[in-house]
């Protein structure tokens, strides 16, 4: 326990919630990133291919007919929308979050260990499956 100063409980509490406060702006700046990527690539095959259908349509025309252009043009959207759906949905692990989380899994074992023996005013228990702690720290993945 200090004796000038915040108790080691606290710095830890504090560590851990400043880790998880990180993963948090972490996740939110993958979500947000993935969205303007997807809305990005929805407005720019919109824009592309308002303006490819008419000149492939136009194009096609005369070797394939009206029926076999405007197909020729369907697969082209299918393969197109394919692939802009799967680069938005993709996900991406990230190290810095996952970091983050380490470390505030360690600076709540440390507390929930700070707590349980009073600052290190006691000692710590032994693992005694007999006698489980009442109060514990959840520890998230």
């Amino acid at each position: 326990m200090a004796l000038f100063g915040k108790p080691r409980l606290v710095q830890l509490v504090e560590v851990a919630s400043r880790a998880e406060l990180l993963r948090r702006k972490r996740q939110v700046r993958g979500v947000a990133l993935r969205a303007a990527l997807g809305a990005g690539a929805a407005v720019f095959a919109l824009l592309m291919l308002l303006w490819l259908h008419m000149t492939a349509w136009a194009a096609l025309t005369d070797s394939l007919g009206p029926v076999g252009a405007a197909f020729a043009v369907v697969a082209f959207d299918l393969a197109l929308f394919a692939g802009l759906g799967w680069l938005a949905a993709r996900r991406r692990p990230d190290p810095d979050a996952d970091e983050a989380v380490a470390i505030r899994n360690t600076a709540l074992r440390g507390a929930q260990m700070e707590f349980e023996t009073l600052g290190g005013l006691r000692r710590r228990p032994a693992d005694d499956v007999s006698a489980p702690s009442r109060r514990r720290v959840r520890v998230y993945s």
